[in-house]
C-alpha cells in the first residue's frame, strides 16, 4: 500500500518545521494513515486516543505503516500521572479534546520530543484556542478536492420545510420515506429519546439498537451493527467521531449542532467511500444545514479559538415536491425532477420617504448645501456644537463645508476652539477663514 500524494505531502509537512503541529483534515481522508506515516519517521511514537474504540483501528493503521516504530497507543483515561517513557513522536487523536483543563495535563506527563494532532475539526464549542497546544496547522486536504478524486461520497439532504423548535417529522416516518433503507447512524437529542425511537424502529420490523456510554454490550451492539445484522444504530453523544463503518450512507439527524465541528464529525460518518454506496443521505430533521451549510463545503480553520468557517457561502434550495435540499438550481429538482410552478406574487408598497444616496466628495453641490442647511438645523435643535457639525458633514462628505452666515456666537466659539489648539497663530486664523470666509478679525 503507498500513501495518496496529499497523505504524502501532509506527512513531509509535517515533520520538517516546528515541535507542535495540528494536522486538520475531513473525515475520510486518512488522518489515521497520515498519522502513521509521521510516526514511520520516528524510532518511538505514544499514540494517544480520547476512546477505547479508536484504539484498535491506530494500533492496526501503525502496524501496517510504521512496522519498525516503537509504539504504544493507549487512551487518555490510562494516563493519570507523569510517565517514566520517553518518546520521539506524541500523537493526540482527535486533538481539539486535548485543550480541556484535564486532557491538556497529557503533553506534560508524556515526555516527548515532537507533538502532532490530529482532528477533522479544529475547534472547541467553548471557544477555547488550541494555540496552548500547536504552533500551526497544516490542512491536510479539502472537501472539493476529495469529492472531485471520488474519495468521498456526495451527500444528499432532505429536510423539514421551515426551522423548527424541535424537528421536522417523526425519525421513523421520515427514515421509512426517506432513508433508502439504507445503513444509518441516528442521533438523538437526549438518550432516554434515542432508546425511544430505536424501541419504536424495533417494533415495526427494522432492526435498531441503542448504544450509549453505559452500554455493557457496547462491543456486540457495535459489530452487529458493522455486520449489517442491525440496520440503524441510535446514539446520543457516542459515535461522532473515530467511529468509521463505511457502508454508512444515512445519517439521521433528530438534534440540533450548535457548532459546525459538530455538525461536520456527525455527518462525516456517512461520507467515506464503500462498494455500491453512491452517496449519503442526510435527513436533518432539525434543519443544521441552514446555520451551517453543506457538509461537503470547503471550510477555513483556525486555531485561535475561531469557529470553523465556510469558504464560500453557497446558495441552496429546497424542493417543495421531495424535500431535497440542493445547491440553487433553475428549472428541476436535481433529484426527483419537480418543476416549481411560477408565482406571480403582488408587488406590495410601502409608504416610505426616499432618500437621495451620497457619494462622498462626488455628490453634486447643491445636495451638499442643501443637506448642510438640514443638519445645521437639527444641530441647532439638539443643542450640538458647530465642530460636531463640522465633523459629521466631512465624514459624510469627505470636507469640511464653508460656512458663510454664522453668527457671532458660533464665531466666537470657533475661534476659541481653533486658536486654543494651535494657539493664536496664522495657522489657527487659516483655519478659521476656511471654515467661515473670512479672517477672524475681533477675537
Amino acid at each position: 500500500m503507498q500513501f495518496r500524494d496529499y497523505q504524502f505531502r501532509t506527512i513531509v509537512d509535517a515533520c520538517s518545521t516546528g515541535d507542535r503541529v495540528c494536522v486538520a483534515a475531513p473525515t475520510g481522508a486518512g488522518k489515521t494513515a497520515i498519522g502513521s506515516g509521521c510516526a514511520a519517521r520516528f524510532s518511538s511514537v505514544c499514540w494517544v486516543a480520547p476512546r477505547i474504540e479508536l484504539v484498535d483501528q491506530s494500533r492496526a493503521a501503525l502496524k501496517l505503516w510504521a512496522p519498525n516504530t516503537k509504539r504504544t497507543v493507549i487512551t487518555i483515561q490510562s494516563i493519570t500521572k507523569p510517565s517514566a517513557h520517553h518518546y520521539d513522536l506524541l500523537v493526540l487523536d482527535e486533538c481539539h479534546h486535548f485543550s480541556s483543563d484535564e486532557w491538556s495535563l497529557i503533553t506534560t506527563n508524556v515526555q516527548h520530543d515532537k507533538l502532532i494532532g490530529l482532528t477533522a475539526t479544529p475547534s472547541r464549542g467553548d471557544g477555547r484556542a488550541l494555540t496552548g497546544q500547536f504552533d500551526r496547522i497544516v490542512v491536510a486536504a479539502t472537501y472539493s478536492e476529495l469529492l472531485e478524486r471520488k474519495l468521498l461520497v456526495p451527500c444528499r439532504i432532505t429536510a423539514g420545510p421551515e426551522d423548527h423548535e424541535g424537528i421536522a417529522a417523526d425519525p421513523l416516518k421520515a427514515w421509512k420515506e426517506h432513508g433508502e433503507d439504507a445503513r444509518t447512524i441516528a442521533f438523538a437529542p437526549s438518550i432516554p429519546l434515542a432508546e425511544k425511537w430505536a424501541a419504536e424502529f424495533n417494533a415495526t420490523g427494522i432492526r435498531s439498537t441503542c448504544i450509549t456510554g453505559k452500554s455493557a454490550d457496547r462491543t456486540d451492539l457495535i459489530d452487529s451493527f458493522r455486520s449489517g445484522h442491525t440496520k440503524v444504530i441510535w446514539n446520543y453523544a457516542i459515535l461522532t467521531e473515530g467511529f468509521d463503518v463505511p457502508e454508512v450512507a444515512c445519517i439521521l439527524l433528530a438534534r440540533k449542532c450548535g457548532t459546525p465541528g459538530l455538525y461536520l464529525q456527525i455527518v462525516g460518518r456517512g461520507l467515506r467511500i464503500a462498494r455500491g454506496k453512491a452517496h449519503c443521505r442526510l435527513l436533518d430533521l432539525a434543519g443544521n444545514y441552514r446555520i451551517h451549510g453543506l457538509p461537503t463545503e470547503d471550510r477555513e480553520y483556525s486555531l485561535e479559538g475561531k469557529a470553523i468557517r465556510r469558504c464560500k457561502v453557497q446558495r441552496l434550495r429546497q424542493c417543495l415536491a421531495c424535500g431535497a435540499v440542493c445547491i440553487a438550481w433553475v428549472g428541476e429538482c436535481p433529484e426527483c425532477g419537480f418543476v416549481t410552478p411560477r408565482r406571480n406574487l403582488p408587488v406590495k408598497v410601502h409608504n416610505e420617504q426616499l432618500l437621495e444616496v451620497f457619494d462622498g466628495e462626488n455628490t453634486p453641490e447643491d445636495a451638499k448645501q442643501s443637506t448642510l442647511q438640514l443638519m445645521r438645523d437639527e444641530y441647532r435643535k439638539a443643542g450640538k456644537s458647530v465642530i460636531q457639525l463640522a465633523n459629521d458633514y466631512k465624514a459624510q462628505f469627505g470636507t469640511r463645508p464653508k460656512i458663510r452666515d454664522l453668527d457671532q456666537m458660533e464665531k466666537a466659539f470657533l475661534w476659541r476652539v481653533y486658536s486654543g489648539k494651535f494657539g493664536p497663530t496664522m495657522q489657527a486664523k487659516i483655519v478659521y477663514k476656511a471654515f467661515t470666509g473670512e479672517w477672524p478679525s475681533r477675537y
